[in-house]
C-alpha cells in the first residue's frame, strides 16, 4: 500500500509539475509534452500497433478458412462486443495478462471478418487499401495532435448519435441487401464517420494522458484500432470495387 500511494504521489507531482511549467513553454513557442505524457502516449500507440499486427495475423493465418461462412453475424458482433468490454474492463495494472488476452481474442475474431474480403478482391487490394489506411490515419491523427486547441472533443454527442444511426443502417444492410442506398450510406457515411472519429479519438488518447491520474494505455488504443480497421474494410471495398 505504501508503494501505491508513493506511486500515486510521484504520478500527481509530475501531472502538478506538468501544468506548473505549461505556460513556460507555451511562452517560448514550444509544444508542451512532458516525459509522462510521452511515455504514455507511446505505450498507447504500442498497442495500437500490435492490434493491427494481431489481426494481420490472424487474417494470415486464417486466410483460406470458411469458418466465417458458417459463423453467423450476429455470433462474430457478440463476440467482439464481449472481448471488447473485457479489455476495458480488467485492470490496466493488476490484470494485464487477462486484458491482453481478451484484447487478442477482439483482434482474431475482428481478422475473421476480413478474411472475405482478401479472398474476393486479392492480396494487391489489400495491400493498396491498407496503404491508404495508414495515410488517411496519419493525416487525421497528425491534424488531431497539432490542433492549437481540443475543439474535436467537442463532437462527442454528436458522433454518438451518428454511431448510433450508423448501427441502425448497418443492421438494416444485413437484412435488405439489396439496397443500394443502405449500402451507399453505410460505406460513404461510415468512411466521414470514421474520420471524425479518429480526430475524436486522438485528442481524447492526448487529453487523457495529460490528465487522467491511472492512465490505461491499452484502453485508450481501442478506439483508434477500430478506426483504422473501418477505414481498412471500407478502402477495401471502394478499390475492390473500383478494380471489378
Amino acid at each position: 500500500m505504501g508503494a501505491g500511494l508513493a506511486g500515486f504521489g510521484y504520478l500527481g507531482y509530475k501531472i502538478a509539475d506538468m501544468n506548473r511549467n505549461k505556460m513556460s513553454y507555451l511562452a517560448e513557442g514550444q509544444t508542451y509534452m512532458s516525459p509522462l505524457v510521452q511515455s504514455r502516449l507511446s505505450k498507447t500507440f504500442g498497442w495500437f500497433s500490435y492490434g493491427l499486427l494481431s489481426t494481420a495475423g490472424s487474417v494470415y493465418y486464417l486466410r483460406n478458412s470458411t469458418a466465417w461462412a458458417v459463423i453467423p453475424w450476429w455470433a462474430f458482433m457478440g463476440g467482439m462486443m464481449a472481448c471488447g468490454a473485457a479489455s476495458h474492463a480488467f485492470d490496466y495494472d493488476t490484470q494485464l495478462p487477462f486484458k491482453v488476452m481478451s484484447f487478442t481474442a477482439m483482434t482474431w475474431l475482428m481478422g475473421l471478418t476480413i478474411v472475405p474480403l482478401v479472398q474476393g478482391f486479392g492480396v494487391a487490394v489489400a495491400a493498396d487499401a491498407a496503404l491508404a489506411t495508414g495515410l488517411s490515419m496519419a493525416t487525421l491523427g497528425g491534424i488531431a495532435f497539432y490542433s492549437p486547441s481540443e475543439q474535436f472533443l467537442n463532437w462527442g454527442g454528436a458522433l454518438g448519435m451518428a454511431c448510433t444511426g450508423m448501427l441502425f443502417v448497418s443492421v438494416a444492410s444485413i437484412f435488405n441487401p439489396a439496397s443500394n442506398a443502405l449500402y451507399n450510406m453505410w460505406l460513404w457515411g461510415g468512411l466521414g464517420l470514421t474520420g471524425a472519429l479518429t480526430l475524436y479519438d486522438t485528442q481524447a488518447i492526448l487529453h487523457n494522458a495529460k490528465t487522467v491520474q491511472r492512465f490505461d494505455p491499452l484502453g485508450n488504443c481501442i478506439g483508434i484500432y477500430m478506426n483504422a480497421i473501418n477505414f481498412f474494410i471500407r478502402m477495401m471495398l471502394i478499390m475492390g470495387g473500383n478494380k471489378k
